[in-house]
Protein backbone atom coordinates (compact mmCIF):
# COMPACT_ATOMS: atom_id res chain seq x y z
CA UNK A 1 0.00 0.00 0.00
CA UNK A 2 1.19 3.27 -1.01
CA UNK A 3 1.59 5.98 1.43
CA UNK A 4 -0.68 9.38 1.26
CA UNK A 5 1.16 12.69 1.01
CA UNK A 6 -0.92 14.22 3.44
CA UNK A 7 0.59 11.78 6.09
CA UNK A 8 4.08 11.97 4.69
CA UNK A 9 3.99 15.65 4.69
CA UNK A 10 2.24 15.70 8.11
CA UNK A 11 4.78 12.95 9.77
CA UNK A 12 7.93 15.31 8.31
CA UNK A 13 6.34 18.67 10.05
CA UNK A 14 5.85 17.02 13.14
CA UNK A 15 9.65 16.13 13.24
CA UNK A 16 10.60 19.47 12.40
CA UNK A 17 8.45 20.59 15.40
CA UNK A 18 10.10 18.16 17.95
CA UNK A 19 13.41 19.13 16.57
CA UNK A 20 13.00 22.75 17.13
CA UNK A 21 11.27 22.32 20.30
CA UNK A 22 14.12 20.16 21.91
CA UNK A 23 16.63 23.22 20.18
CA UNK A 24 15.11 25.86 22.59
CA UNK A 25 14.64 24.38 26.25
CA UNK A 26 15.12 26.43 29.06
CA UNK A 27 18.28 26.96 30.77
CA UNK A 28 18.76 27.79 34.55
CA UNK A 29 19.31 31.32 35.69
CA UNK A 30 22.85 30.38 36.78
CA UNK A 31 23.90 28.87 33.66
CA UNK A 32 22.52 31.81 31.75
CA UNK A 33 24.44 34.44 34.18
CA UNK A 34 27.48 31.58 33.79
CA UNK A 35 27.34 32.25 29.54
CA UNK A 36 26.35 35.80 29.54
CA UNK A 37 29.44 38.36 29.28
CA UNK A 38 27.24 40.96 31.29
CA UNK A 39 24.22 40.75 33.63
CA UNK A 40 22.19 43.89 34.55
CA UNK A 41 18.90 45.16 36.31
CA UNK A 42 17.74 47.78 33.70
CA UNK A 43 15.09 49.75 32.95
CA UNK A 44 14.19 50.25 29.27
CA UNK A 45 13.95 54.12 28.55
CA UNK A 46 13.29 54.00 24.57
CA UNK A 47 12.72 51.68 21.83
CA UNK A 48 13.34 52.31 18.26
CA UNK A 49 13.34 49.94 15.33
CA UNK A 50 15.20 49.33 11.62
CA UNK A 51 15.44 47.07 9.14
CA UNK A 52 18.96 45.13 8.84
CA UNK A 53 20.76 42.34 7.14
CA UNK A 54 21.77 39.51 9.28
CA UNK A 55 24.80 37.23 9.05
CA UNK A 56 23.20 34.90 6.99
CA UNK A 57 21.94 37.97 4.48
CA UNK A 58 18.61 37.91 5.72
CA UNK A 59 16.62 41.23 5.82
CA UNK A 60 15.35 41.62 9.54
CA UNK A 61 13.49 44.11 11.43
CA UNK A 62 15.68 44.82 14.80
CA UNK A 63 14.91 46.91 17.63
CA UNK A 64 16.78 49.12 19.81
CA UNK A 65 16.31 49.06 23.19
CA UNK A 66 17.78 52.01 25.02
CA UNK A 67 17.80 50.92 28.69
CA UNK A 68 19.43 52.51 31.61
CA UNK A 69 21.25 50.24 34.09
CA UNK A 70 19.86 50.19 37.58
CA UNK A 71 22.24 47.36 39.07
CA UNK A 72 25.31 45.69 37.61
CA UNK A 73 25.09 41.66 38.48
CA UNK A 74 27.85 40.72 36.08
CA UNK A 75 30.09 42.72 33.90
CA UNK A 76 31.48 45.89 33.12
CA UNK A 77 28.83 47.99 33.11
CA UNK A 78 28.29 50.87 36.45
CA UNK A 79 24.84 52.02 37.41
CA UNK A 80 23.28 54.90 35.23
CA UNK A 81 24.72 53.50 32.07
CA UNK A 82 22.60 53.86 28.98
CA UNK A 83 23.53 50.77 26.85
CA UNK A 84 21.45 50.11 23.44
CA UNK A 85 20.19 45.96 23.39
CA UNK A 86 19.48 44.34 19.74
CA UNK A 87 16.63 43.23 19.87
CA UNK A 88 15.19 40.69 16.38
CA UNK A 89 11.55 41.92 16.31
CA UNK A 90 9.42 45.09 15.86
CA UNK A 91 7.35 47.45 14.00
CA UNK A 92 8.73 49.79 11.01
CA UNK A 93 6.90 51.62 9.10
CA UNK A 94 3.68 49.52 10.12
CA UNK A 95 5.53 46.26 9.10
CA UNK A 96 5.66 44.36 12.29
CA UNK A 97 8.44 41.54 12.98
CA UNK A 98 7.45 38.82 15.61
CA UNK A 99 9.89 36.27 16.74
CA UNK A 100 8.42 33.95 18.74
CA UNK A 101 11.65 33.05 21.21
CA UNK A 102 11.96 36.46 22.25
CA UNK A 103 9.53 39.03 24.03
CA UNK A 104 9.72 42.63 22.57
CA UNK A 105 11.00 45.23 25.34
CA UNK A 106 8.74 48.44 25.42
CA UNK A 107 9.39 51.45 26.92
CA UNK A 108 8.74 51.65 30.79
CA UNK A 109 9.40 48.06 31.53
CA UNK A 110 12.12 46.75 33.60
CA UNK A 111 14.14 43.66 32.74
CA UNK A 112 17.07 41.34 33.84
CA UNK A 113 19.07 41.67 30.99
CA UNK A 114 21.76 38.84 30.01
CA UNK A 115 23.54 40.23 27.50
CA UNK A 116 26.51 39.08 24.97
CA UNK A 117 28.41 41.18 22.84
CA UNK A 118 28.13 40.46 18.93
CA UNK A 119 31.94 40.78 16.92
CA UNK A 120 31.06 44.41 15.86
CA UNK A 121 30.30 45.35 19.05
CA UNK A 122 26.62 45.22 19.60
CA UNK A 123 24.59 44.02 22.45
CA UNK A 124 22.16 41.39 22.03
CA UNK A 125 20.38 39.30 24.10
CA UNK A 126 21.90 35.75 25.33
CA UNK A 127 20.81 32.51 24.42
CA UNK A 128 18.05 34.92 22.40
CA UNK A 129 14.91 35.30 24.17
CA UNK A 130 15.94 33.60 27.30
CA UNK A 131 18.30 36.53 28.04
CA UNK A 132 15.53 39.07 28.66
CA UNK A 133 13.67 38.32 31.63
CA UNK A 134 11.11 40.95 32.93
CA UNK A 135 10.05 42.10 36.37
CA UNK A 136 6.83 43.52 37.34
CA UNK A 137 6.15 46.14 39.68
CA UNK A 138 6.63 43.78 43.01
CA UNK A 139 10.30 42.42 42.17
CA UNK A 140 9.17 39.13 40.71
CA UNK A 141 9.99 37.86 37.26
CA UNK A 142 6.79 37.84 35.20
CA UNK A 143 5.33 34.39 34.90
CA UNK A 144 7.15 32.87 38.07
CA UNK A 145 7.30 32.59 41.97
CA UNK A 146 11.04 33.62 41.69
CA UNK A 147 12.10 37.62 42.45
CA UNK A 148 15.30 39.51 41.59
CA UNK A 149 16.76 39.09 44.98
CA UNK A 150 17.15 34.68 43.89
CA UNK A 151 18.63 36.26 39.97
CA UNK A 152 20.80 38.00 41.99
CA UNK A 153 21.92 35.03 44.04
CA UNK A 154 22.03 32.70 40.97
CA UNK A 155 24.49 35.11 39.40
CA UNK A 156 26.55 35.40 42.23
CA UNK A 157 26.71 31.72 42.73
CA UNK A 158 27.96 31.24 38.71
CA UNK A 159 30.30 33.61 39.32
CA UNK A 160 32.11 31.59 42.06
Amino acid sequence: MRPMPHLLALSLLTGATTLSADSSQPVDLSTRARGAGHVVVALVERVRADYQRNEFGDVLIVSHAQVRVREVLKGTSVAGDNLTLDVEGGTVDGVTLRVSDIQPLEAGEQAILFIDETRDGRKVPHLRGQGIVKVDTNGRLRGSELTVDDVRRAVARAQR
